[in-house]
């Protein structure tokens, strides 16, 4: 859950707004689902 917004290079609007709001509901949805949050500070990668 990248907190910068999206990061596929070629699609312009992932709709990943880099808000908190929409990042603290993204980790509340995934906790009742079930899922691990984990923060990952910064990684950087080539085109994937």
């Amino acid at each position: 859950m990248p907190v910068f917004g999206g990061w596929l290079r070629n699609v312009e609007d992932e709709g990943m707004p880099a808000t908190f709001d929409y990042q603290r509901d993204l980790a509340v949805r995934a906790d009742h689902a079930g899922w691990d949050v984990t923060l990952v500070a910064e990684l950087n990668l080539n085109d994937i």
